[in-house]
């Protein structure tokens, strides 16, 4: 087993076919980042692979069953004063919406790039969704980048 950083967190990120992405509104008494639209996700516990935690974090979170997800970046990161490292995942998300469940924080919605600003993000998770819709426009061949959208 590899070893992993003191708090190691998963993001999975789905995208739907008009290249929107899911965020969800954190609660109002989260732990870190409380009222803040950010991305489903959480800690690796020990014991768990970075893959497992993906998974079981979706689950908890979305009840949904990653298919295919595609490591986006993986990047150190402050939390609250500490050092952590970040897995972020990708995956198309190609069912019934109606499926899917909100379990944890207070809201959630689907976005496209020109959105993002406006629900006040931190500039780290800014930096994730650029990342994240320059590959859904590669896969797709017909979005443009977020920085040419919100510039």
């Amino acid at each position: 087993m590899i070893r992993l950083p003191a708090r190691t967190v998963v993001i999975s990120i789905l995208y739907d076919l008009s290249g929107r992405i899911l965020l969800q509104q954190r609660s109002d008494d989260a732990a870190y980042m409380p009222g803040r639209w950010a991305y489903f996700g959480g800690g690796v516990e020990s014991g768990e692979s970075v893959e497992q935690a993906l998974i079981r974090e979706t689950q908890e979170e979305l009840g949904y069953m990653l298919v295919r997800p595609v490591l986006l970046l993986e990047q150190a990161f402050d939390l609250n004063g500490q050092p952590a490292y970040m897995y972020v995942y990708l995956e198309e998300f190609c069912g019934d919406k109606g499926c899917l469940q909100l379990l944890e924080g207070k809201g959630w919605g689907w976005f496209g790039p020109d959105e993002l600003l406006e629900l006040g993000m931190l500039p780290r998770d800014l930096a994730i969704a650029e990342a994240a819709f320059t590959e859904i426009n590669r896969l797709s061949g017909g979005l443009r980048p977020l920085m040419e959208q919100i510039a």
